[in-house]
């Protein structure tokens, strides 16, 4: 793996983290084996714009049969998306990525996302609670 992408993607997930401060309360999600993020119903406009801002590739429901193999395969595995969910990526055409699902609780006074490092793993870095 190119140590230079792996740099970058940890700055990535740095950011996201600092930019996202305070906001998040992280746990594990064991069924999928990724972070799970829940922040206040109030914020979600701000948590999406930096997702948006640092996960390039957007997808949604009606545009996924146009996205590439790999993110058709990762929202698959995922269990597909529905209306109002979407799948964000820093870079789906590299072998390491960032994603976050982006599955909102219509309901709940708390809204969550998953999100996790594809194909990296970061020792230094533990996301578990």
């Amino acid at each position: 793996m190119d140590h230079e992408k792996d740099a970058q993607l940890g700055e990535q997930i740095l950011r996201l983290a600092s930019r996202l401060e305070g906001l998040l309360n992280w746990s594990w999600d064991g069924r999928f084996g990724t972070a799970l993020a829940e922040f206040p119903i109030e914020q979600k406009e701000r948590v999406l714009g930096v997702l948006e801002e640092l996960l390039v590739s957007r997808w949604d429901s009606a545009g996924i049969a146009d996205a590439p193999s790999v993110v058709r395969s990762l929202v698959s595995r995922l269990g597909g998306l529905m209306s109002g969910q979407l799948l964000l990526l820093s870079d789906p055409g590299s072998d390491s990525f960032l994603y976050c699902a982006w599955w909102p609780w219509a309901m709940a006074r708390r809204s969550p996302f998953v999100w996790r490092p594809s194909g990296l793993i970061f020792p230094q870095i533990d996301w578990r609670p």
